[in-house]
């Protein structure tokens, strides 16, 4: 289902607003979230507009990017990756193709299209800082 996709989801506009979170929409409609941790770090998130259905159950994704490849990850960092998401109770680690032989690592949660806020922003949160950590586990950088 697609709401307001130019636009953003209302439903996601709207809970931002109630937690007081700066937010821009991108040319897709998706929502995207910049947080500046206490030791200076920040980290963007991704809140996708576009959902999808599992049965009656309406879910979307958010996700972070901690690290672009030119080319397939190599043994190392894919199987750092594997490793990882045996360890999370919540979200894993993925492998999007970005075009032109990039791909992009990120962490990904999926969470009801219409939970409440404190749930989605927990599960924002935890996007965060398991992108943020890792990205500065493979990079040592901080590229936002």
């Amino acid at each position: 289902m697609i709401l307001g996709r130019k636009q953003g989801d209302p439903r996601v506009k709207r809970m931002l607003d109630a937690l007081e979170l700066k937010y821009s929409i991108d040319s897709d409609g998706d929502f995207k979230v910049a947080l500046e941790f206490s030791d200076g770090r920040s980290q963007m998130a991704y809140i996708d507009s576009e959902t999808e259905h599992i049965g009656d159950f309406e879910i979307r994704e958010i996700w972070s990017v901690a690290y672009i490849s030119e080319g397939f990850l190599d043994a190392d960092i894919a199987n750092r990756l594997l490793l990882r998401n045996s360890e999370l109770k919540i979200g894993s680690w993925r492998l999007i193709s970005g075009g032109n032989n990039t791909f992009l690592v990120a962490f990904c949660i999926q969470v009801a299209a219409d939970c409440d806020p404190n749930s989605f922003a927990q599960s924002l949160s935890i996007v965060l800082q398991v992108a943020d950590e890792m990205e500065a586990a493979l990079t040592g950088g901080d590229r936002l």
